[in-house]
């Protein structure tokens, strides 16, 4: 937390002490910042703005992948426990992943995807991430106070 804290005031300081607040807030500059803060160094400026949008391409796709793996396991012990239907607990015999609820939930990334309303996916993705810790959050408090002699490491 101390690093990420650092890290972002250091940004900051950089950002509106090397570039300027008027520069940073110009309507060009309002949703990409750090892109022209990269630009704004001498002689590889355009250079390291490829490289942070690179960056922030590489970002969107592994926190995309992670998204329909991690649902993906989830459907898939839900169907082992028949919480979903028992149809979601299939295993691809090669690859042993959960292939059915990755082929489900990885068409409905593509179809929300495909009109590209960015927002809209976005939002999704934030409310389903926060419900999800709400849920297990709210589990973790309803076992430790239902089941105390489960082993606490």
């Amino acid at each position: 937390i101390v690093f990420v804290l650092i890290f972002a005031m250091g940004l900051s300081i950089a950002g509106t002490g090397g570039v300027g607040a008027a520069t940073l807030s110009s309507p060009a500059n309002l949703n990409n910042p750090v892109t022209a803060m990269a630009r704004a160094i001498p002689n590889v400026g355009s250079f390291l703005a490829l490289i942070v949008a690179f960056t922030g391409f590489s970002l969107c796709y592994v926190s995309t992948n992670t998204g329909v793996i991690g649902v993906s396991r989830v459907v898939f012990s839900m169907g082992r426990f028949r919480l979903l239907p028992r149809w979601f607990y299939k295993v691809h015999k090669t690859f042993r992943t959960p292939v059915r609820a990755i082929l489900i939930f990885g068409i409905i990334g593509a179809v929300l995807a495909i009109p590209g309303d960015l927002p809209l996916v976005a939002n999704l993705y934030n409310f389903g991430a926060l419900l999800s810790y709400i849920m297990v959050n709210l589990s973790l408090i309803v076992l430790r106070n239902t089941d105390r002699d489960t082993y606490r490491a």
